[in-house]
């Protein structure tokens, strides 16, 4: 857990990973810097790979279209080159460091390879064509990202390791989930929802808990049996039909 942090301490969370700006249901480590506390939170300032484009042989960080329509080439089809793009190598002694070791993060900060969002370049270079010819334009990315993110103190882990093992538990978690058949799952939804209902009401007596533990978990169609928590009381149904029904003695 996050322990004795201080402004500017790289710490790691477990988060959702996103590719090709699309945040997808796999959770991964995720890292930033601490930006400053709140109450019961901490904002992190948050950190990618700097823009390493290379345009015709000019940094990303120095290019600047010229405004010009230009003739298309000769024989041009929409698979016709019409500019260079590249992108600058990392530096052979950085290429090996690694994401799990606070001091090789803090050395790829250090020589500009991860900056802060809020200070990256998010445009790229893109061709418009027209009847007066075509042209390089500057095309902002399309996904919004965030600069910082706000978390909760107990989510933020001060090791990488930390961190993975969350991850790693949610996958042992699904996992297990997997292999669950339909009237296990469903059982196991039902017992959460009983559990929820005693702790915020109280336990009722003995006799009233195992007669409605009997009903919801010996339906014939278990697997298809929704409960929830409705006016301090437990009620049921079908998934496929709308009407909820109370649950006797809840």
């Amino acid at each position: 857990m996050l322990e004795n942090a201080k402004i500017g301490d790289i710490v790691f969370w477990c988060g959702y990973g996103e590719y090709d700006g699309v945040v997808w249901p796999k959770y991964e480590v995720k890292w930033g810097k601490i930006e400053s506390f709140g109450l019961h939170c901490t904002y992190i300032e948050l950190y990618e790979l700097r823009n390493r484009m290379i345009i015709d042989g000019v940094s990303i960080w120095d290019w600047q279209p010229d405004g010009k329509k230009k003739k298309l080439p000769k024989g041009w089809t929409y698979d016709t080159k019409l500019f260079d793009l590249d992108w600058e190598p990392i530096p052979d002694n950085m290429s090996d460091a690694r994401m799990d070791n606070l001091d090789d993060l803090q050395m790829l900060i250090d020589n500009n390879i991860f900056i802060k969002v809020a200070d990256n370049i998010h445009y790229h270079p893109a061709v418009e064509i027209s009847k007066d010819g075509w042209e390089l334009v500057k095309r902002s990315d399309e996904k919004y990202k965030p600069t910082y993110i706000e978390m909760q103190n107990d989510r933020l882990y001060s090791t990488y390791a930390e961190a993975k093992a969350e991850v790693d538990a949610k996958y042992a978690e699904f996992q297990r989930q997997a292999e669950l058949s339909d009237e296990e799952w469903s059982k196991e939804k039902i017992q959460e929802t009983i559990n929820r209902w005693v702790a915020i009401y109280g336990l009722p007596s003995r006799e009233r808990y195992e007669k409605i533990y009997d009903f919801l978990m010996n339906h014939e169609r278990v697997e298809d049996v929704e409960v929830r928590i409705y006016m301090g009381h437990l009620q049921w149904k079908y998934d496929k039909n709308k009407k909820w029904l109370d649950v006797e003695g809840s």
